[in-house]
């Protein structure tokens, strides 16, 4: 690569740091620039991660901060070719366009919510298990929440919700990438409800935070360290192979299990009972004495 070249393709990348503004990579960027642009992340941080202590093993010790972006999960996912470490969280202060499951929107007010995403190298983990992963991350963010507000009622709502007082108040998307039947990258993008007091109801539905649910204002940095700390507890526990015990207590805590409950099946509202959930990430329902199984979107909970 000539060395005008790369002094281009530098400079442009500066001026997409600088903005804070995602930066799309093209077939023209240079690889070694990409690293730099890296480079430059950790280095702008370096000073920050002074003043943000964690406790925990990997998970945010690397900690890129933004000001603004549009989406976490696809500023986290084009720092993958530099492989940055494992644990690394990118955060931003305002998520423009944050991504939700099938292509919803997350909709958050700037400087009152935890939005955020986490690389992971989970090392070759068996692609057909992947929904693990959901109930995992699932567990994590109820344990946080139980942590918090262990006042109220508080649910994991399938696929990658969480309630309080059965409105929404955290969302997550999981996007992995796969190799040979194999997740090698996963890309976790988190979103918390925290000061937010208004939600627009045809985007969220029923919605709720924190803040609204106690009556009470949080600091956003107290609570995204210990949801770090949650999540890295059940990260290790999944590696560790503790299946058993995550799918005792995702189910324990999985809105819906073994009550009645009415859901809106094939623009039906119909009463059921959830059983569980299978290995390709289906809901198990009860529907009399009959068993069907429904992925994303084809059912609808009535709360």
């Amino acid at each position: 690569m000539a060395p005008s070249t790369f002094r281009r393709s530098i400079r442009k990348m500066s001026s997409a740091f600088r903005s804070f503004k995602p930066l799309t990579m093209t077939s023209d960027n240079n690889s070694d620039a990409i690293i730099v642009l890296c480079v430059m992340h950790v280095q702008y941080l370096s000073a920050k991660l002074t003043r943000f202590s964690l406790n925990t093993l990997f998970v945010g010790k690397n900690f890129i901060e933004l000001p603004r972006v549009a989406s976490t999960n696809n500023f986290a996912s084009e720092l993958l070719v530099s492989k940055v470490p494992d644990g690394t969280v990118v955060f931003a202060v305002d998520q423009t366009a944050g991504k939700g499951q099938q292509g919803n929107t997350w909709h958050t007010q700037p400087g009152q919510n935890l939005t955020f995403s986490i690389i992971f190298y989970p090392e070759a983990f068996d692609a057909r298990k992947v929904f693990v992963m959901n109930k995992m991350f699932s567990c994590a963010i109820f344990d946080f929440l139980e942590s918090v507000i262990p006042e109220q009622e508080l649910h994991i709502k399938w696929p990658n919700d969480l309630l309080v007082n059965r409105k929404k108040v955290a969302g997550m998307l999981i996007e992995n990438h796969l190799s040979g039947g194999y997740v090698h990258t996963t890309v976790a993008g988190f979103g918390l409800n925290v000061n937010q007091l208004a939600f627009p109801v045809e985007t969220y539905g029923p919605a709720t935070s924190l803040a609204k649910a106690t009556g009470k204002t949080f600091e956003l940095r107290p609570l995204l360290e210990k949801l770090l700390g949650k999540i890295e507890s059940r990260y290790l526990m999944m590696r560790a192979g503790k299946m058993e015990h995550l799918e005792r207590d995702y189910l324990r805590q999985l809105f819906g299990y073994q009550e009645k409950i009415q859901m809106e099946i094939e623009g039906e509202e119909k009463e059921v009972v959830i059983v569980g959930v299978d290995p390709a990430g289906r809901l198990a329902v009860q529907e009399g004495f009959k068993m069907n199984y429904y992925g994303i979107k084809e059912v609808k909970f009535c709360l």
